[in-house]
């Protein structure tokens, strides 16, 4: 598929989110006390039409514990997993046809106050450390990658890369990027780049299912989930595994289609398989990374977004949040709704409290 195309399939996403609904300003949240008890869950309540988002915090049995307006439109834009750099959460915002944003939302755990940092416009992906923001966004041509300085409110450096790079992952001082190519051959470009003066390291270009949307780091390689088959028209049905040493990629067949968000836990690789152009998607890949064995799980709702933790699974979906004990028969914990009655609202993900 052409680069122009696989572009208007990501403008086709966040049309489809919206049909479902260098300056730094540190900006006070609202903190409104709904309910006492310590919170577990944080909710992403977004709009493309309005202004401001909400982060909506729970406890465990679904009471609403604060909730923190953020000035800022369409946070967490693409159903991406936030960021989390110890008690700090960051992710991006992209806008609607009018009213673009630059802006990564960094969100305080511990504080529930928040901060934005104009960066770039159309910013697909997002990591972070302590101390600087990285980016990618896609202008006609091309992508860039951009280091942010914190600390110093302003950005240090950008890079000028080949393909659409639709999403990033930070280790140590390495900088994985994932780009479909500019070409009609169905090709992937994974770059390793130095996170200190983002010069690249390494580019390396094979035949690969396309539009990388989450990975996830275990040892040494990095999981990754594709969108599209490499044909450009049906649904992937592979997580690729790349090794950081070696530089090598392999493929691990599926018995479901569209992997979506990858968790790890106790040597576990968690799938969920999730298509967000149709927001239908209710099974999730258990692969033990030993042995290679996959369990698939169907669940009686979408699987929007996961998060694994403390033997807990839990998985939203456009209304309501859901909690399972993670065994062998994934008994259901908890339910209870996460969506409220806002006009032109939806919900945009989660993370965890702690």
């Amino acid at each position: 598929m052409a680069r122009l195309s696989k572009f208007i399939i990501v403008c086709l996403f966040v049309v489809f989110i919206v049909g479902c609904s260098s300056k730094s300003s540190n900006n006070q949240p609202v903190n409104n006390n709904i309910d006492k008890g310590k919170a577990e869950t944080a909710i992403i309540e977004s709009s493309t039409f309005n202004n401001a988002s909400y982060i909506r915090s729970y406890t465990s049995k679904g009471q609403a514990v604060k909730e923190t307006k953020i000035n800022c439109v369409d946070v967490n834009s693409g159903f991406l997993s936030p960021v989390k750099v110890g008690n700090k959460i960051y992710t991006n915002s992209i806008g609607g046809y009018s009213n673009r944003s630059k802006k990564v939302v960094e969100f305080d755990i511990s504080s529930n106050k928040y901060n934005t940092y104009d960066i770039a416009e159309g910013i697909f992906s997002v990591a972070a450390n302590e101390n600087y923001i990285y980016t990618t966004n896609s202008p006609p041509k091309g992508s860039i990658i951009t280091k942010y300085d914190m600390a110093k409110k302003s950005k240090e450096k950008t890079l000028n890369v080949q393909g659409l790079v639709q999403h990033i992952i930070l280790n140590g001082n390495k900088l994985y990027t994932f780009a479909d190519s500019d070409e009609r051959d169905g090709t992937l470009i994974i770059s390793v780049i130095n996170a200190d003066d983002l010069s690249t390291e390494k580019s390396i270009r094979l035949k690969s299912d396309q539009s990388v949307f989450d990975s996830v780091i275990y040892k040494d390689d990095i999981y990754f989930s594709h969108m599209i088959s490499s044909d450009g028209n049906s649904p992937s049905y592979v997580v690729s595994k790349f090794n950081m040493k070696d530089y090598t990629v392999s493929d691990i067949k599926l018995k479901e289609g569209c992997p979506d968000h990858l968790k790890v836990y106790n040597g576990n690789l968690y799938i969920s398989h999730y298509n967000p152009m149709q927001n239908t998607g209710n099974k999730l890949t258990v692969l033990n990374l030993t042995t290679g064995e996959q369990k698939l799980l169907s669940f009686k709702h979408n699987l929007m977004q996961i998060e694994v933790q403390d033997n807990k699974l839990y998985a939203c979906d456009d209304k309501n949040m859901h909690v399972y004990k993670v065994d062998s028969n994934f008994k259901e914990i908890n339910s209870f709704k996460i969506m409220d009655d806002r006009k032109d609202y939806r919900i945009d993900g989660f993370f965890l409290m702690n």
